[in-house]
């Protein structure tokens, strides 16, 4: 067999016609019709059969077998009579090969036959032959052939059945040919049932498979190849049906994942259009999904979205995020996105975009800041108050009673007054640079002179050595009002850590593009504690300390692009805060 394509099958058990031949016999035949061919050095005759059924016809069954005389003697046997088949003018096959080799039957069509039967393809053609004094008659039919020739001619000779006439020879060549179409058919149907058949159904089973009918199943009890083939196809079905199964069940699980979780979810195709807006998205953007599907991000992220239409333009191939501001009326929300591309094998299958509404949790933070700063200020204030009360009292009672000490307690009592409304004052003044938005203006400071006017503030301090190393002199580009609070807070720490004794080391390098101002203290370092919390603000570890130093110190670096950085010396005792900076350009 060769070849099963819903159209044309040929089929025989040896060689198989050439893909020009077998278009020919489509073009040129019948069903019906018996198709003689010729590839050297035999002859073949075909026949075409439908296969499948009326109800689902899937091709045409084109059967041929050898035409040798082997096969020519079975049918004469049948007949009663011999028959030859001429390819062309020349004889191709014979029930009586020997008639030729004697020479006593031309090997070549007589002319007159050969013009009228196969090129001017009579019904059939009957002419008497003479053998010396013997006579006898030979009746002839054309055959479609397929070839170089294109012309075949079907011959009985009556060499011994001389006396039938002339209607009875015609008739006798028209059951020739219905007995080698009836053979050919039969064999062809055949082969339909048990070949082509279970390949239509298979054919059948396949189109019943693409429309989704997983639970389609063949059967088939047949313990050869095509049985085999029966069974592999509903294995087939079955690993299709369970793994459907699967992805049903994956894909089930994965939208109720989408559906409660409370984050937004947005899919974009390779076409860039929107396949998938979950529940929790469609809240935050204050869409609907039905209204967005199918439709491009530039086309529904309209007022309001701004932000997040940009950034889903402008995001490339790489995991991208930010924090958005986005608007719905008078409300404004804070989103923060994140897009990331989807490729598979190098093939960019399209685009996610996952956000999460953060204004109440902004909302929350801020408050529960706000509420951490309101009962540390209170901390704050309450500390001074309380000596404040009692100073005063006791000066009242001095008073009331007359003491002679009255004077003594009056003046160390107001002294006490006034120090601790110096305390109140610079927590006031503190918390007002705090929460103040400070004005900066940025300019190149060389930190060479700039920390030398620093170091000069503590020359009169006892028992504390202070040393520079600032030979490379970098240039900080920084307000010079804010580095210069944040290095006095940074060497006041160290003398405070120190107990009044030992030795504090300022430095000013290069460290890549930034300014690094170091300094080091020998005191007695951080606790894990102290390191966790040193940047909260109104957390302190001194008695008198209000604890928005090293804050306001982080947010004017910060202001600047820089940052504050504390650790635990490596070997030693003390601590080393660094400053970094943005490196000033050259000039």
């Amino acid at each position: 067999m060769n070849t099963f394509t819903g159209g044309p099958i040929a089929g025989d058990f040896s060689e198989a016609l050439t893909p020009e031949e077998l278009a020919q016999v489509m073009s040129s035949s019948n069903v019906g019709q018996v198709v003689v061919s010729y590839e050297a050095p035999h002859l073949y005759g075909g026949v075409m059969v439908p296969a499948g059924g009326p109800a689902a016809p899937v091709g045409d069954l084109y059967y041929r077998r050898r035409l040798d005389d082997e096969f020519m003697r079975s049918v004469a046997a049948a007949l009663g009579t011999d028959v030859n088949i001429y390819y062309g003018p020349f004889i191709g096959a014979s029930s009586e090969r020997e008639l030729f080799v004697g020479g006593l039957i031309d090997a070549v069509v007589p002319p007159s036959v050969y013009v009228d039967v196969a090129l001017g393809r009579g019904a059939t053609a009957v002419r008497r032959q003479a053998l010396g004094d013997y006579s006898y008659y030979v009746a002839s039919a054309p055959l479609p052939a397929v070839g170089a020739m294109g012309n075949a001619v079907l011959s009985a000779p009556m060499l011994y059945r001389p006396a039938l006439a002339q209607g009875e020879m015609t008739t006798l060549v028209l059951g020739l040919l219905a007995l080698l179409f009836a053979a050919a058919t039969t064999l062809g149907m055949f082969l339909a049932g048990k070949i082509f058949d279970p390949i239509a159904a298979l054919q059948g089973g396949t189109r019943r498979i693409i429309d989704g009918d997983l639970e389609f199943r063949l059967e088939s009890k047949a313990p050869d190849e095509i049985g085999e083939l029966v069974a592999s196809f509903n294995t087939m079905t079955a690993a299709l049906r369970d793994a459907r199964r699967g992805l049903l069940e994956r894909q089930r699980y994965l939208a109720a994942v989408l559906d409660n979780v409370a984050t937004g979810v947005m899919a974009i195709d390779r076409d860039g259009r929107i396949t998938t807006l979950n529940p929790p998205g469609e809240r935050i953007l204050r869409l609907e999904g039905a209204a967005v599907t199918g439709r491009k991000p530039e086309e529904v992220l309209g007022e309001g979205l701004e932000s997040l239409r940009s950034f889903v333009a402008s995001s490339g191939a790489e995991i991208v995020e930010a924090e958005l501001s986005l608007f719905s009326g008078e409300s404004a929300r804070t989103v923060k996105a994140v897009v990331a591309s989807l490729v598979e094998g190098g093939e960019r299958l399209g685009t996610v975009v996952v956000f999460d509404d953060l204004t109440e949790l902004i909302k929350t933070k801020k408050l529960a800041a706000w509420l951490e700063m309101a009962r540390q200020i209170a901390h704050e204030v309450k500390n001074p108050l309380t000596p404040i009360k009692l100073s005063a009292q006791l000066m009242r009672r001095a008073f009331d009673s007359g003491s002679e000490e009255f004077p003594e307690i009056f003046r160390s009592g107001v002294d006490t007054v006034i120090q601790q409304t110096e305390i109140l004052r610079r927590i006031a003044g503190e918390f007002s640079s705090f929460g103040k938005a400070t004005r900066l203006v940025r300019e190149a400071v060389p930190l060479r002179e700039f920390l030398e006017e620093i170091v000069s503030y503590y020359r009169g301090v006892e028992r504390i050595a202070i040393t520079l190393d600032a030979g490379g002199n970098p240039r900080a580009y920084a307000d010079r009002e804010a580095l210069r609070k944040i290095l006095v807070n940074l060497v006041e720490n160290s003398i405070e850590a120190m107990d009044g004794k030992g030795t504090i080391a300022i430095s000013a390098t290069r460290d890549g593009g930034s300014a690094r101002v170091s300094v080091v203290d020998s005191g007695a370092g951080l606790s894990p504690e102290m390191q966790a919390r040193l940047f909260e603000p109104y957390f302190s570890t001194k008695t008198n300390g209000v604890g928005l130093g090293l804050a306001i110190s982080q947010s004017l670096a910060r202001a600047m692009d820089g940052e504050v950085r504390l650790r635990n010396r490596d070997g030693a005792s003390g601590v080393e805060a660094v400053v970094l900076l943005p490196l000033a350009k050259e000039s």
